[in-house]
């Protein structure tokens, strides 16, 4: 995400600003999990989620533009490189998971990941993400994920969209 914005300080002006709105419609319409004391967070779409209706959208990409002002275009780069690989059956989507540093490493981000991922095992359904971060893939893929392809952005990053197929137990049908 910081690859869209020109410079570090648009990226502080305007993280909390978009932290804020895509939590709320995750809340909304999604799967919003954190842990008790905030010390992590993962923002979920599950497959049923309701498709935002076009009104919602335009509104919402005026809101965006405004935001990422410059940078919208930016973003706008990465959606269209990676909307023919996110999948199109029924599955569960994580946008975003994240650990304050301060919890880093004492198993937030898998408890995070694991009660959702129980529930795509359970359903029967996959998981994607989109990694734009290569030092996170042992993690995903610690988890089931395996990396789809890799993503370059003509003058910006790398991003590995990655698919979890459901995992069953063995001996079990």
């Amino acid at each position: 995400m910081r690859w869209i914005f020109f410079t570090e300080r648009e990226w502080e002006r305007c993280a909390l600003r978009y932290f804020s709105m895509a939590i709320r419609e995750y809340i909304r319409s999604g799967h919003a999990l954190t842990t008790d004391g905030l010390e992590g967070a993962a923002l979920w779409l599950k497959p049923d989620s309701p498709k935002p209706g076009f009104w919602y959208q335009v509104v919402a990409y005026m809101k965006m533009s405004w935001l990422f002002r410059g940078g919208f275009v930016r973003g706008l780069q990465i959606e269209e490189a990676l909307q023919h690989i996110h999948p199109k059956q029924p599955h569960w989507y994580l946008s975003v998971i994240g650990t304050d540093t301060r919890h880093r490493g004492k198993g937030v981000g898998p408890a995070l990941l694991q009660s959702v991922l129980q529930q795509c095992d359970e359903q029967n359904l996959p998981a994607y993400l989109e990694s734009s971060n290569q030092k996170n893939i042992s993690f995903y893929i610690r988890h089931g994920f395996e990396i789809l392809r890799d993503v370059s952005i003509p003058d910006g990053p790398t991003l590995w969209p990655m698919l979890r197929q459901p995992q069953h137990p063995e001996g079990s049908s």
